[in-house]
């Protein structure tokens, strides 16, 4: 059987055609789905890096807060307790006798050298000034202390107007 040129042009045609065919689905097609992957896998990895590295910031953004507070609390030293200086503040702004109540708050144990101590207390008959003299005198004390909590309740009426506070202040001691 002989093949004309023009039998054996399109049979060589097909021939090459399954070649590619092939060499598509063998070759490229892997490679390609491969390259697809790859480039995914990289994103996702850029993405954990970029997560690592803002862990890291806050890591030591946590790392100087803590090296802060331990001198601050080493700078206080001892015998600082937080109801003795909130009498203290209480006391130096005339508001003593104006406190209603004042008792310890519970923390649960934590086996870490930084302990929290806090203390609520209430205060009653206060004007706007005492109040806020008293809460700037707890914020900007530099000891460390949080106000946790906060309630603020108007007493009274008519000219004997006053405000009621009920605040929760927190600092922290090291254990020792």
């Amino acid at each position: 059987m002989k093949f004309r040129k023009r039998d054996l042009g399109i049979f060589s045609l097909i021939i090459f055609g399954l070649v590619l065919l092939s060499w598509y689905f063998i070759v490229i097609a892997p490679a390609r789905a491969k390259q697809r992957y790859l480039i995914d896998y990289v994103g996702k990895k850029e993405t954990d890096l970029q997560q690592m590295l803002t862990l890291q910031q806050e890591w030591k953004n946590f790392q100087e807060w803590r090296t802060e507070a331990e001198q601050i609390l080493n700078r206080r030293g001892s015998q600082f307790t937080l109801l003795t200086y909130l009498e203290q503040v209480a006391r130096e702004l005339g508001i003593d006798t104006r406190i209603q109540y004042i008792k310890p708050v519970s923390f649960p144990q934590v086996d870490d050298p930084i302990r929290p101590t806090g203390i609520e207390m209430r205060l009653g008959r206060l004007d706007i000034k005492q109040l806020v003299d008293f809460l700037y005198r707890i914020e900007h004390s530099r000891n460390l202390l949080l106000i946790d909590k906060i309630k603020i309740q108007p007493t009274g009426s008519g000219k004997n107007r006053s405000l009621e506070l009920t605040l929760q202040v927190t600092t922290y001691t090291l254990a020792g």
